[in-house]
């Protein structure tokens, strides 16, 4: 009923031909044909089926049954995600194994895979209606709403931008939000003419500077290595580190706390794992945080935790709105610090407490 061509890029000819007894919707192909490669096909009878090639040549065709009308695949964090007709999404291992899925109140319109490597955040974007939600680790970290309802989405490289999302919307409508770029240039990344000189003895291509202009190159591959470097070395010694905290009045709690800050703004989610590595007193605990209330507001200023048992993680949310994102520019560092307390009832000192500053807000689009 269904057949699948494989062309040449270059010579436009058919190279191969598979068939399947079904009606193609949607096609992920990964891979290269070459060597091996991984097809998954979405099929208008609700069958998914898989073309693979091995690196011995072996070819291979299976498929599997999904009852709820699969429309649509991405491969996201080793996963494949498909969404279907019955607003729900479906996570699928690499041997397609169901994992988990997630049910929304209205029809998903598009599925696109997100990469952002300058903050390593990898998530799947889903267009509902008139707005589009990011899920990294099947949380919702931020939501981009339009003024009219979206066709379709799209997510990549854009000339030189990295992370470009191109949203069209219905009457002809097309909006390109680009995502904030982290790399700064200074006089540090200026390449000399000296060094050129060098790197041609070391038979090393590199572009040739006009003398009479200063040019700032983006040595992208060399310069994020650094970047991403730097970035881990200064979240591990400040704070989001894990560790075994002291009491503030004698004795010692066998508590590990890490927070990890998600969200490009104006709305971010703070996510607090605490984890148990042995006996504790049944106490009464609370996270309370700290902040400036004339730039932010959080959904929960006071968090109770229940009942701690060892070798348990228990995970809590905190959603966290700016209220002026355009004015982010103005304000100083003081007042974008934000305090982490974790408190018992019988002690006036706190258990623990970190500090940390929020970054600089996206501005939301209406």
């Amino acid at each position: 009923m269904g057949s699948i061509y494989f062309v040449d890029s270059q010579a436009y000819t058919v190279i191969r031909k598979d068939n399947i007894d079904a009606v193609p919707v949607k096609i992920l192909p990964t891979g290269h044909y070459d060597l091996e490669y991984r097809i998954v096909i979405c099929t208008r009878e609700n069958d998914v089926f898989v073309l693979r090639k091995n690196n011995k040549g072996d070819c291979h065709i299976n498929s599997f049954y999904i009852r709820e009308h699969p429309f649509n695949v991405i491969f996201c964090s080793s996963q494949f995600v498909f969404a279907t007709r019955r607003r729900r999404l479906i996570f699928y291992s690499q041997k397609f194994r169901r994992q988990n899925s997630m049910q929304f109140d209205e029809d998903i319109v598009d599925l696109e895979h997100f990469y952002y490597e300058p903050k390593q955040y990898e998530g799947v974007l889903v267009a509902l209606g008139n707005e589009i939600n990011l899920y990294i680790d099947q949380l919702r970290v931020d939501t981009i709403r339009m003024d009219r309802p979206i066709e379709w989405i799209k997510f990549g490289r854009m000339g030189r931008e990295e992370g470009v999302l191109v949203i069209s919307t219905e009457g002809g409508g097309l909006c390109v939000k680009i995502f904030r770029r982290v790399a700064t240039f200074d006089e540090g990344t200026r390449i000399a003419t000296s060094g050129i000189q060098q790197r041609k003895s070391a038979n090393i291509s590199s572009i040739e500077l006009p003398k009479r202009s200063r040019t700032f190159i983006y040595q992208r591959n060399w310069f994020m290595v650094k970047w991403h470097s730097a970035k881990t070395f200064a979240a591990l010694e400040g704070g989001g580190r894990a560790g075994e905290l002291s009491a503030a009045t004698g004795g010692s709690e066998p508590l590990q706390v890490q927070y990890e800050l998600l969200g490009f703004g104006p709305n971010f989610r703070l996510q607090i794992k605490i984890f148990c590595s042995g006996e504790i007193e049944n106490v009464e605990r609370w996270l309370i945080f700290i902040f400036n209330e004339q730039e932010y507001s959080f959904s929960h200023r006071m968090i109770f935790i229940p009942r701690l048992f060892p070798n348990k993680q228990l995970k809590f949310y905190s959603d966290i709105y700016c209220l002026h994102p355009d004015k982010q520019h103005l304000i100083g560092e003081e007042e974008t610090e934000i305090r982490i307390i974790l408190m018992r009832k019988d002690r006036t000192k706190p258990v623990w407490s970190a500090n940390f500053q929020m970054p600089a807000s996206e501005l939301l689009i209406e």
